[in-house]
């Protein structure tokens, strides 16, 4: 199940994923980061929104492959 192995467009799709995981993120970390934190913190809080959202969105499109290579079977 090594993504290194995936057919090119399924490579895409799951970093199409990832890249959408990461703009939510980002929509989220800009909603919910109080804009009092001093601007070092805020930018640090807006990453790791970022980061989050695009790993939950990676997550999701490597279930996705899982799940589609086990019905294949």
């Amino acid at each position: 199940m090594n993504p290194l192995h995936w057919k090119r467009t399924h490579r895409i799709a799951f970093l199409a994923a990832a890249m959408l995981g990461a703009c939510i993120g980002f929509v989220g970390g800009i909603r919910r980061v109080d804009l009092s934190v001093s601007q070092n913190f805020y930018w640090l809080w807006l990453a790791l929104w970022v980061v989050s959202g695009a790993v939950m969105g990676a997550a999701g499109g490597f279930i996705r492959q899982l799940l589609r290579r086990s019905g294949q079977g």
